[in-house]
Parts: C-alpha cells; sequence; structure tokens
C-alpha cells in the first residue's frame, strides 16, 4: 500500500474514533463473548497490557471477579482514553496512545507483563508494514517486557 494512503486511512479512522467516541462506547457496553472466554483463565494477579483497549469495559469487568493485578490499557483514542478513566479503578492504568506511531511505546512506564491482549485492532492498521512494525515495536524497544511465567500463559487470539 502506498504510505500516503495507509496515512489518508490513519486519519480516516482516527476522525472517526474521536469525533464518535461516546456512541461507540455506548455500543460496547458488555464485554464479548469471545473475549470472555479467552480471558477467563487470565490469573487475578496477573499483570496486563492491552493494546486498544476502548472504553476500559474488560478491567472494569475485571475489577469484580476480584483481579488486582495491574492493567495498563492503551488506545489512540483520547476520548475513549478519557471514558476508561471515568471508572476510576485502584488497579488500572488508562493512557492515550497512537499505537501506528514510530515510537508509541516510548512514553509507557517501564515495566514487564504478564500478559498482551491485542483484540480488534490489527484490521484498523492500513499496511501490513504497519502491522509489523505495531507488533515488533513494545519488543525491539524493551519497554514492554513479557514475564517469564507468561510463557506458560501467554494469550495470542488469532482471527482466522
Amino acid at each position: 500500500m502506498r504510505s500516503e494512503v495507509a496515512l489518508q486511512l490513519l486519519e480516516v479512522n482516527r476522525n472517526f474514533y474521536e469525533s464518535f467516541a461516546d456512541d461507540f462506547s455506548a455500543t460496547r457496553l458488555r464485554i464479548q463473548s469471545g473475549v470472555m472466554q479467552i480471558t477467563a483463565g487470565i490469573p487475578a494477579d496477573a499483570k496486563i497490557c492491552d493494546l486498544c483497549r476502548g472504553n476500559g469495559n474488560l478491567a472494569v469487568d475485571r475489577g469484580p471477579q476480584g483481579c488486582y493485578g495491574k492493567y495498563l490499557g492503551l488506545d489512540q483514542s483520547i476520548g475513549l482514553t478519557n471514558y476508561a478513566r471515568s471508572h476510576e479503578l485502584d488497579f488500572a492504568i488508562f493512557e492515550q496512545a497512537d499505537l501506528t506511531s514510530n515510537e508509541w511505546d516510548v512514553d509507557l512506564p517501564d515495566q514487564s507483563f504478564d500478559i498482551l491482549l491485542c483484540f480488534a485492532t490489527i484490521h484498523h492498521i492500513p499496511s501490513h508494514e504497519l502491522r509489523v512494525r505495531f507488533l515488533a515495536s513494545p519488543f525491539s524497544t524493551g519497554t514492554v517486557k513479557i514475564s517469564p511465567r507468561a510463557s506458560k500463559r501467554a494469550l495470542f487470539p488469532v482471527a482466522e
């Protein structure tokens, strides 16, 4: 894909989520059943980095289940980030990050995670090059580390 076309598509996507963050969030009040099945086995103390977390409802859902592991939720939309922050969860941090930028993870706190989650995201990234960069960057900079225990519990949902 030509880079100028990819950039135009990214801008359309950004504008959509900024313009319709509240409306979009209103359609995502429940956790999808497939996400619930995938995340059901995550231990209560797991440290989670949720890439493109939307309105933060996955973190909200973990609270009543007795989960207390740290949760970092990232999304490019400031509107959805503000919505997620309104939940005021002690164990969760919600940050805005443009996950398609070259160094989206540079300003993140240096920490390790047991689980990386990334649902309904890749199709929003409009080129193979940007997708590869998105998936590789947290590991190449060393900002996001996966703990040794993650090798036994890592979740990598793959769309078919």
